[in-house]
Formats: structure tokens, C-alpha cells, sequence
């Protein structure tokens, strides 16, 4: 590995934010401006934490969808149902 590919690596993982833990959460959202905020209140309300959130381009997703990939730390893990039963009103979960 040379030093270009090593800091395109460093810059992957700053911008993923998997060096600081915690989960990434797949999603298939709506494109419409505000979706992604809808799942990040959903989060919030679990305690959870945002890391990071990588959108794709429209060309990877369905006509008026994109997907979302969110990484949070501090979820609380406790209630996952109630997380998901949330999630899955707003966006479908890509797991």
C-alpha cells in the first residue's frame, strides 16, 4: 500500500466515522427534502448519537428514493422493536 491509498483509507474511515464505534444503520428513505431528518429524531429520542450519515446517489436507489447510511453511537439498545417499528413507518431498514 502505497501513501496515496493509505490517506484515501485515513480519509474513508474520518468520513464513515467507524473509528469512533458504534452501529450503522442501512435505510432506504424517501428523497424528499426532511426524510433523513425524520430518522435522526427517531434516533435522538433513543439517546443515539450521530456519527456520521453518508447519502448515495439517486442512481443506486429506486425513482425517488436514496439510501441513507447512518452511523450513532449511544443508542439504547434496550428497545429495538420500538426503534425499528419507528424506522419502518419512514424508511425501509437494508439489513
Amino acid at each position: 500500500m502505497n501513501l496515496q491509498h493509505l490517506n484515501i483509507f485515513r480519509l474513508l474511515v474520518s468520513l464513515t466515522g467507524v473509528k469512533q464505534g458504534g452501529v450503522q444503520l442501512p435505510l432506504m428513505q424517501e428523497g424528499s427534502a426532511g426524510s433523513i431528518r425524520e430518522a435522526l429524531d427517531i434516533m435522538r429520542k433513543y439517546r443515539g448519537r450521530v456519527s456520521s450519515v453518508l447519502i448515495s446517489t439517486y442512481e443506486c436507489a429506486p425513482e425517488g428514493y436514496r439510501k441513507v447510511y447512518i452511523r450513532m453511537s449511544d443508542l439504547d439498545y434496550s428497545i429495538p422493536e420500538a426503534i425499528k417499528k419507528e424506522l419502518d413507518i419512514i424508511a425501509s431498514i437494508l439489513i
